[in-house]
């Protein structure tokens, strides 16, 4: 069998592209250029070139790149794992982090001390669920498939472009390889070609006329490369002694230095993965009160240095543990002489009461009150008045809470809401309602130290 080579290709398509554009309308007043071995800016090679005037003063323009068997690399596709590998991670980290902030705002699972390796685990999983999926569906996307013929042209425009294969390029019309070709070339618009041991030409497909990139290539102007012609010639004496020059050697550049770079993909991840982090550290901040087991907050207490500390004999309790929605029984109303209140404590001061733990309110308060009065003795009076009636009061000086002399009596706690201390008012009414009937919530508004 007689071997096809790139030059016999040239030769053969370049006389076929005469033939093919003879009968197109040209201004006859220009010349027809027909050239071999163009080199244009940035590298970019044209096997042949033909180009003309037309009839409108447009000047037309078709190149094509010519392979032959020992060139096939140029029209076989390589998959491009490590483009899919980045494509496939920066899909993953945006899968992340849209499951992270979607976890935010609507708090599916709150993170917590006792759940950060379940959530980091959770992450990995679900980005390596997603990473596995997209690589499973996107390694049939031609984006993955890089041929060099084909990226090539996408670099440059050209009216009409074309690949010319030596027959013996592929084994058969049913190999996946130059199925893959003929996808790639209908997809792009360009012409493919074959030629036979008989020198004859058969069209597979033809180029489209119209721009397929609509505008965004650029037309080049190329010129006959004198070192890839002395390189090709070299090339040919050392073939015809039986060796093979290197590729350097032999002028031939590398055919993968159009694929794709992974910047785009490097920053939209590390992008996602950052927002990610910062939602996540937001939602730290927001975690609730950890839960511990029995035993070990025995064991956190035995180790604390505040349990080496007496504990106080007594203490006035000045606010609810919860907020009070709806009353639902008499648990929750004052305590009616079970605990000594300070006006059953003739010992007490009352002048040099210390003030310091009401100075933590940082909003309003609301108590019940019951009076008040300018004197202590009247204010002692009117509680041990109450206290024969089975009311338990309280005495405060009016400086714990701003005000300039005076006591206020009154009962039950200091609320957090005006809800709450209504509620115990009203209950209070319902059991005195003689008594209680000029009771009313006083607001305390907050002080500082």
């Amino acid at each position: 069998m007689k071997r096809i080579t790139e030059n016999i290709v040239k030769k053969v398509a370049l006389r076929f592209l005469r033939a093919y554009y003879k009968n197109r309308l040209r201004d006859e007043r220009f010349p027809v250029d027909a050239k071999y071995d163009l080199e244009a800016a940035g590298g970019i090679i044209a096997d042949g070139y033909y180009s003309f005037t037309t009839a409108k003063g447009k000047r037309f323009v078709a190149t094509f790149e010519a392979t032959d068997l020992a060139n096939k690399d140029e029209v076989l596709f390589k998959p491009q794992w490590k483009l899919m590998r980045w494509d496939g991670l920066a899909v993953s980290s945006i899968v992340v982090a849209i499951l992270v902030i979607l976890n935010y705002v609507y708090s599916f699972r709150q993170l917590a001390p006792g759940n950060v390796l379940p959530r980091i685990g959770f992450l990995l999983l679900a980005g390596a669920i997603s990473l596995g999926i997209f690589i499973l569906i996107a390694r049939q996307f031609v984006r993955y498939r890089y041929i060099y013929a084909i990226e090539q042209f996408k670099k440059y425009f050209a009216d009409e472009q074309w690949i010319a294969l030596a027959e013996d390029v592929f084994d058969s019309p049913s190999d996946p390889a130059f199925a893959e070709l003929k996808r790639q070339c209908v997809l792009n618009g360009i012409g493919l070609l074959t030629v036979d041991e008989q020198l004859e030409v058969k069209v597979l497909i033809t180029p489209s006329r119209y721009d397929l990139f609509q505008g965004k290539r650029k037309p080049l102007s190329f010129s006959s490369g004198d070192s890839t012609s002395a390189a090709k010639r070299a090339e040919g004496w050392w073939s015809a002694l039986g060796f093979r020059l290197p590729a350097r050697a032999n002028g031939k550049k590398s055919i993968y230095r159009y694929r794709k770079s992974f910047t785009t993909q490097i920053a939209v991840t590390v992008s996602a993965l950052f927002i990610a982090t910062v939602v996540q550290l937001q939602e730290w901040k927001r975690a609730p009160v950890q839960r511990i087991g029995k035993e070990k907050f025995r064991r956190e207490i035995a180790k604390s240095e505040s349990n080496k500390l007496p504990e106080q004999k007594s203490y006035l309790v000045d606010t609810l543990p919860e907020k009070l929605i709806d009353p639902k029984d008499d648990w929750f109303l004052p305590p009616i002489n079970e605990a000594p209140s300070l006006a059953s404590s003739e010992n007490v001061d009352l002048s040099k009461y210390p003030c310091e733990r009401y100075n933590n309110f940082s909003t309003a308060q609301f108590l019940i009150e019951i009076g008040s009065v300018v004197a202590e003795d009247d204010a002692r009076d009117m509680a041990s008045e109450y206290a024969q009636r089975g009311v338990d009061v309280t005495i405060l000086p009016w400086g714990c809470f701003g005000h300039s002399g005076g006591y206020i009596i009154f009962t039950g706690y200091i609320y957090g809401s005006v809800d709450e201390a209504r509620i115990i008012l009203n209950d209070l009414r319902s059991k005195h309602p003689k008594l209680a009937k000029n009771w009313k919530v006083r607001e305390l508004a907050p002080i500082s130290s």
